[in-house]
């Protein structure tokens, strides 16, 4: 059964191209691809606003034919450009 959390694991066979050994690529790693209603939950926004920041590019996409998806990477390094660090609190 397919799990979107686990990491997807592709198995590729060897093959030869014109006498040429190509290397046995064992897994090949995707990127988690998140909707926007696991953004705004990750991020504890609403829906639309998620689609907002999407929209206005905040947060890069990936479009796939309708759909439009956010890598894990990228809203982590969203994430990680708005962080304001946390405030003294006798400041």
């Amino acid at each position: 059964m397919f799990n979107p959390g686990n990491i997807i694991s592709v198995r590729l066979f060897q093959k030869t191209l014109g006498g040429i050994v190509l290397p046995n690529i064992s897994q090949l790693t995707l990127p988690r691809l998140l909707n926007a209603g696991e953004v705004a939950a990750t991020l504890s926004i609403s829906r639309s606003l998620a689609y907002k920041l999407m929209q206005r590019q905040k947060i890069p996409t990936v479009k796939i034919n309708r759909s439009v998806r956010v890598r894990e990477a990228d809203l982590n390094e969203f994430i990680q450009r708005s962080w304001s660090g946390w405030r003294a609190e006798n400041s």
